[in-house]
Parts: C-alpha cells; sequence; structure tokens
C-alpha cells in the first residue's frame, strides 16, 4: 500500500470522509449524552433522523408524557441544536426545572453548541454559579 500512490490517496479519502462523519454527527452525539446525563434514569429521549422519541424503561411514551421540566429541557437543546452557531436567547430557562439541571444547563449547552452565543435572563443562581463575572450581565 505504501508503494503504491493510488491506495494512499484511497486511504487518505478514507480517513477524510471518516473525519467528516464524526464531525457532522458530534452535535447530535453531544445531544444525546446531554440528555441521558439530565433525564432521569427510567426515561430516555432519542434523536431519531426525523423526530424525537422518549421512553419509560423500553416502553415508547408520547412526548406530552414527559415532565414540564423534561420538556423544558428537551425543548431548550433542540433550540440550542438547531441554532448552528447563531446566537440564542433563553428566558426563564429555570422554570419547572429541577436545581441540578440548572446548574448543568450552561456547561451542556455550551459543549451542545460552542459556537452559538447563548443570552439566558434568568432569576435562578444555579444557572450563573459556572460562569465567570464577566459573563454576568445584570439588568
Amino acid at each position: 500500500i505504501q508503494n503504491d500512490p493510488r491506495m494512499r490517496r484511497v486511504l487518505k479519502d478514507i480517513t477524510a470522509v471518516e473525519s467528516e462523519v464524526e464531525r457532522i454527527g458530534r452535535p447530535r452525539n453531544e445531544f444525546d449524552r446531554i440528555l441521558k446525563q439530565m433525564i432521569s434514569p427510567e426515561k430516555t429521549v432519542q434523536l431519531g433522523d426525523r423526530d424525537i422519541h422518549a421512553f419509560a424503561d423500553t416502553d415508547e411514551i408520547e412526548l406530552g408524557d414527559l415532565s414540564s421540566g423534561e420538556k423544558q429541557l428537551l425543548r431548550i437543546c433542540t433550540d440550542v441544536l438547531l441554532a448552528d452557531g447563531a446566537p440564542v436567547l433563553i428566558d426563564e430557562p429555570e422554570l419547572s426545572m429541577h436545581i441540578d439541571w440548572q446548574r448543568k444547563m450552561i456547561p451542556a449547552l455550551r459543549a451542545l453548541a460552542p459556537e452559538s452565543q447563548l443570552i439566558v435572563a434568568t432569576h435562578s443562581p444555579e444557572i450563573m454559579a459556572p460562569l465567570k463575572d464577566n459573563q454576568i450581565f445584570e439588568l
């Protein structure tokens, strides 16, 4: 293979395609990881090719059957994922949301969309806790 320029080119192309597939799949994988980490252990949410599925244990459930906090988390994560690098405005994400989720929210959203600017209006000190003072603006 090393002596055949065509084979080296083919291997280089395969490596480039694999890297691109990984890059394209990274946001989806991060979305799945965040939801798995934050939603209760007996429930899972999976991003399909064209829709979102929720499961309680092994049974599929309607998205409407998720708790209000789970729906809020899912909505925010979906909005951030779809922002595709554009700024995201989030108003009072803490509504109906468990305090542990509030503490994890900003780092999780940054991991989900590192190119997006997050502008969050909140009353929750837990949401602001992981931020540096120069990242917080009081209005």
